[in-house]
């Protein structure tokens, strides 16, 4: 089993002051079909995660045990079959209550918020809706359109640049000790590193659908400095650097180009400099990889004709719309938050 998920959840019926507690052990099998497990305890969840996940599987764990509680690690066999351990931010019990307390008394209704209804038997179709992201993108704009606050970011490659990815660590630093756990920011800075990760997964799928070995693939990057609005050349700590690097490891022929970076920065990452339509013509992979203003004035059909189709638009940004893009033929549409 390639992925295990423990889920720490809260039972929502309190007696006095007592919380009872249960934990889920969730898998996903190799033909892809989700099991689930109720166990007594989180460390009956993470003893049966060591022997359940598979050869280079990952083990999520999404809430923690109580502080000051250690769990002895099965080191040689997480070694030895590559098995990688990563968390994700859950709601405290605290949390819950207050949560509870104001649905409860109707300071936040949620009943317009529930798009889908699924009883238990339908479990499982809940679970592939939530993994197919689908409308989620245009759910964000909608609620960005006309309501006078911050508005709500956008998915996205990831945060670059030496201040927004050293900044939260120093923040989160200065914080230990203290009765104050900002477990939002770490979970934020958490997302933004395994945004790489997913891009560059993402045209490792495209590769094996379409039998496009890593060396044969011509992968086009618009956007190498770390951001695009207001404009930059600063390259430092730029997410497109970090994907650069895993492309490098597969050997894949880089080409790139930024409206404001120096070609000759762009050649010294080891990657080609080349204009917007050489860069498009034949390749396998085109990344938008920061939002400069210029990409999305692009005479995008033209260029999306020369490539080598089947070909990847990868729209880190949205800028486009996924039905415009795949009004051409063989163009396949991705972005963070899209299938």
């Amino acid at each position: 089993m390639r992925f295990c998920s423990l889920i720490f959840s809260t039972n929502p019926w309190l007696c006095q002051d007592t919380m009872v507690y249960n934990f889920a052990f969730i898998c996903r099998t190799k033909g892809g079909r989700l099991l689930k497990k109720t166990l007594d305890s989180v460390i009956e969840a993470i003893h049966k995660a060591w022997k359940t996940v598979d050869r280079g599987g990952t083990v999520l764990i999404f809430a923690p045990t109580e502080p000051g509680i250690d769990i002895a690690l099965p080191l040689f066999d997480i070694w030895h079959d590559g098995i990688k351990i990563t968390t994700s931010y859950a709601g405290s019990p605290l949390d819950i209550i207050e949560t509870i307390e104001l649905i409860r008394s109707k300071v936040i209704t949620v009943k317009d918020m529930i798009t889908h209804r699924f009883p238990l038997a339908r479990a499982r179709e809940g679970f592939s809706l939530v993994e197919k992201a689908q409308d989620s993108i245009k759910i964000i704009r909608a609620a960005n359109e006309g309501y006078p606050r911050n508005r709500i970011p956008l998915p996205s490659p990831g945060v670059g640049g030496v201040c927004l990815r050293k900044d939260p660590y120093i923040f989160l630093h200065s914080t230990l000790g203290k009765k104050f756990e900002p477990r939002i920011i770490a979970a934020a800075r958490s997302v933004n590193e395994l945004m790489v990760d997913e891009i560059f997964e993402k045209i490792e799928e495209f590769g094996r659908t379409y039998h496009r070995t890593a060396r044969r693939m011509k992968v086009f990057i618009l956007g190498f400095a770390f951001k695009g609005v207001p404009e930059t050349s600063d390259t430092r700590d730029s997410v497109t650097l970090d994907l650069v690097a895993k492309l490098l490891k597969r050997k894949s022929k880089l080409f790139g180009f930024d409206p404001v970076v120096n070609p000759e920065e762009i050649e010294k990452a080891s990657v080609r400099s080349a204009s917007v339509e050489d860069g498009f013509r034949g390749a396998d992979c085109v990344a938008i990889m920061n939002n400069h203003p210029l990409f999305s004035s692009l005479d995008i059909y033209p260029l999306l004709e020369s490539m080598n189709k089947p070909a990847f638009f990868f729209d880190g940004w949205g800028i486009y719309e996924k039905e415009a893009i795949e009004k051409v033929p063989n163009i396949i549409y991705g972005r963070i938050g899209s299938p």
